[in-house]
């Protein structure tokens, strides 16, 4: 996998068959996962960030198959619309600090709410940690700010 020229190339290692996958970094830039487990939860972000317009999606330090049906059937198909592909955290940031990409963790409790996502000048990568530890310490501190995933008052 190599990233640089504010483009992913990305190569599916385990699958040989697979051509190197290229796409542009958009305005919403990248969205980051560390060390998901669930395959279905990656698959319901990557469904997400296909919405959202998002460039690509950063599996990091990541055990899931990407190939998994539940992923595939969680993403919607969109796992063939998006390019995902595996870093390490730390290349992951140095990727992030070499091409200007404002790094956000996700926090229930951080200050910055979603619909501030707008008022951001600079190419953004939003990262998602694991299901039950959350980001790793070095996410956090090369971090700019917390965007807070608080969702309020849920009544059913």
């Amino acid at each position: 996998m190599c990233l640089q020229y504010g483009v992913i190339v990305g190569w599916a290692d385990d699958i040989p068959s697979v051509r190197p996958t290229v796409r542009h970094v958009g305005r919403l830039g990248v969205g980051a996962l560390e060390a998901l487990g669930i395959s279905g939860n990656v698959g319901a972000l990557v469904r997400t960030a296909a919405v959202f317009g998002v460039g690509g999606i950063v599996l990091l330090d990541a055990e899931v198959d990407v190939y998994d049906r539940r992923l595939i059937r969680a993403s919607r198909g969109h796992l063939f619309s998006l390019p995902v592909v595996r870093a390490t955290t730390d290349v992951f940031l140095t990727f992030c600090g070499q091409h200007d990409l404002t790094l956000l963790v996700t926090n229930p409790h951080a200050s910055c709410p979603v619909d501030a996502l707008a008022g951001f000048q600079s190419r953004l990568a939003i990262a998602f940690g694991n299901e039950k530890e959350g980001y790793s310490r070095a996410l956090l501190e090369a971090s700019t700010s917390g965007l807070s995933t608080r969702t309020g008052c849920v009544r059913a």
